[in-house]
């Protein structure tokens, strides 16, 4: 069956802000292992970290998310085999990156924008292995 998770790296906006945006309530309640809805914990260089059970990636969600800040998501669900990451900033998506096994095609990706310069590496190792 597999999990299903949408983690989204926020830049730029307080954590009140966050839950106030999302109609979360904020907590002290802390969990090893996320099991939640939401899970999110402040990160060490002034950003957080959203962990959300069984989110999928919202276009409207992260363009109201990275209003004043920026975004960095990765999705992933293992039942169906499909992945995507993209960084959003003030509202548009920079760029995106969708693998879809159910195409038929193990190595299909679709890119969207301009990804940071390490995808091409990544890609290439992963192509010859």
């Amino acid at each position: 069956m597999g999990f299903k998770v949408l983690n989204v790296l926020v830049k730029g906006k307080s954590l009140e802000v966050i839950c106030r945006e999302l109609s979360l309530t904020q907590t002290d309640r802390y969990e090893e292992v996320p099991d939640a809805p939401i899970t999110g914990m402040n990160l060490l260089n002034n950003s957080y970290l959203l962990s959300i059970n069984y989110g999928i990636p919202d276009e409207r969600l992260l363009a109201k998310l990275s209003k004043d800040a920026s975004l960095i998501t990765c999705y992933v669900h293992e039942g169906v085999m499909i992945s995507f990451a993209s960084e959003w900033s003030n509202g548009i998506q920079q760029w995106s990156v969708l693998h879809d096994s159910t195409t038929g095609d193990t190595s299909h990706l679709a890119i969207g924008g301009t990804p940071p310069n390490q995808l091409a590496e990544i890609r290439e190792v992963l192509h010859t292995q």
